[in-house]
């Protein structure tokens, strides 16, 4: 156990990387989606050549960069209603567990 202190500070940007470019429950997207408007490309994508960075075009990129940017509002009012629909059905499965209390109860 001693051997593993302080090396959580190694592992941090990995963790904050896998948390930013997972897609959530609530809004069905990843918050890298969310803030930058384009799907992230992971670092294994970049040492292992994959399909989609053997076929990158820097200017058919810039192109589909400038079109996804005009649905960016689009894709962030959708996620934003998913969360609102998650929040719901979240908080009526929490109300289904909740016993209701009458205030004449608490009176003895």
């Amino acid at each position: 156990m001693d051997e593993a202190k302080g090396l959580w500070v190694d592992e941090l940007p990995n963790v904050l990387w896998s948390i930013r470019t997972t897609a959530k429950n609530s809004t069905g997207e990843t918050p890298f989606l969310l803030a930058y408007g384009a799907e992230v490309v992971l670092p294994i994508e970049m040492c292992e050549l994959t399909l989609r960075v053997m076929l990158y075009d820097e200017n058919a990129n810039w192109k589909m960069m400038k079109l996804a940017l005009d649905f960016l509002p689009e894709v962030r009012g959708n996620a934003a209603l998913r969360q609102q629909l998650y929040k719901i059905r979240m908080a009526r499965e929490y109300n289904k567990k909740v016993s209701k209390r009458n205030s004449k109860d608490l009176i003895t």
